[in-house]
């Protein structure tokens, strides 16, 4: 049997005393989403909430929940030199919005994207996933408007990547997550090459999320470059078709649906996990959302998290 782990994709919806806040301080007009000192002490409660909700409900690899993350870039941005808001376009072929960034100059780190410092008395810092925007959808979210060509933007960007995730991994995070929701797009195949820098240039355990579609055809090529490969599996007939032609020693498998509010059944999945496990090279599972559960209302989120546990409990056979 694979070994199993439980996580989510990472972004959670934010609770309601948080959202109120917010609204107060910025009218939802920003053009950034730093650290807002005037909501301080309701983020670290918000922070401090959906880290117990995970563990409560055992989850093997936790995320802050990237509530100061209006979306995939808005919070990294404020962290680079180089770049300024626009105004709001569609979020994907979702009914979000979000600012999107024009590149103006030369992309250069200024502070953190990702803070270890933002667990609170959580214990074990290796317990912790922490997500990053990955590349290609970097620059495909983006105007550019200062680099020659999309590979020099990316590979300034990659650079950026690849000096935080070695940052956070000396203070012990083992496991990183690059978003990268376009490579369900069509884009040059040559794009693809930047992540072996990436992959060359880090130690951690990189796990490639991917998700708003099919990756059949790239999948091949990125079991080569990554060491975890999440897919969304709700819906995406040509992802379970990948996994079973290709295999993959180590998948994140999206199978939880944050798109709706139905709760699957629990049986269900587990015929799924069990039948990637008799029909593909897999050795190491984490099952996790599809996409963030930000889609979701709280207290549907919180019944997805109780899912996970009891998928768990039914893929270990235990009632640990």
């Amino acid at each position: 049997m694979s070994k199993v782990l439980t996580s989510t994709s990472g972004f959670f919806p934010r609770p309601s005393y948080l959202r109120e806040k917010l609204k107060d301080v910025t009218g939802h007009q920003k053009e950034s989403m730093g650290e807002i000192e005037e909501v301080k002490n309701e983020l670290n409660r918000a922070r401090e909430e959906v880290i117990n909700l995970q563990k409560e409900a055992n989850i093997d690899l936790l995320t802050t929940g990237q509530l100061t993350w209006d979306d995939l870039l808005a919070y990294p941005c404020t962290q680079l030199s180089g770049v300024e808001m626009n105004g709001l376009i569609r979020y994907y072929s979702t009914n979000r919005f979000y600012r999107k960034p024009v590149i103006e100059g030369e992309l250069n780190k200024t502070g953190d994207l990702v803070s270890t410092s933002q667990i609170i008395d959580t214990g074990s810092i290796g317990d912790f996933k922490f997500i990053l925007p990955g590349p290609i959808s970097f620059l495909d979210l983006v105007d550019n408007k200062y680099y020659e060509n999309g590979i020099e933007l990316m590979k300034d960007f990659s650079s950026i990547l690849i000096d935080e995730i070695n940052r956070i991994e000396e203070d012990g995070v083992r496991f990183v997550q690059l978003d990268e929701p376009s490579l369900t797009k069509k884009h040059e195949e040559r794009y693809l090459e930047i992540y072996k820098e990436i992959s060359s240039k880090t130690d951690c355990e990189l796990i490639l999320n991917t998700y708003f579609g099919s990756i059949y055809e790239r999948y091949p090529i990125l079991l080569d470059l990554f060491d975890w490969i999440g897919l969304d599996l709700v819906d995406q007939g040509s992802n379970w078709k990948a996994i079973k032609e290709y295999g993959g020693k180590k998948l994140q498998l999206g199978l939880i649906d944050s798109w709706n509010t139905k709760i699957e059944e629990k049986n269900k999945v587990l015929s799924k996990i069990d039948e990637i496990e008799k029909e593909s090279s897999v050795e190491e599972i984490i099952i996790s959302s599809n996409i963030g559960l930000d889609f979701l209302p709280w207290d549907v989120m919180k019944k997805k998290l109780d899912l996970l546990r009891e998928i768990k409990r039914g893929v270990k056979g235990d009632e640990e």
